[in-house]
């Protein structure tokens, strides 16, 4: 991943890296948590991009090891709302 970061240099604001990382951490951790009912997972995952517009959105019936990233998800959306469009 180091490499890959490294490419941005100077083309993406190291916070944009960040939340990218974040927002796929977050989706892979609704993707894995196996405890999560199966309707349940695919209309989150279908309806994700728009938890990112939503401050108020958060998950806090993962027990994946990354959970923080569901349950402090505001944090996420707050941080990527000021963004730029790159």
């Amino acid at each position: 991943m180091t490499i890959y970061i490294s490419l941005f240099a100077g083309v993406l604001p190291r916070d944009a890296v960040c939340i990218f990382y974040l927002v796929l951490r977050a989706l892979d951790t609704v993707e894995d948590d196996v405890t999560i009912a199966a309707d349940v997972k695919s209309t989150m995952l279908r309806n994700f991009h728009t938890y990112l517009l939503d401050p108020n959105w958060k998950y806090m019936g993962s027990t994946e090891r990354d959970r923080i990233v569901l349950e402090d998800f505001p944090v996420v959306c707050l941080s990527f709302l000021p963004c730029d469009a790159v």
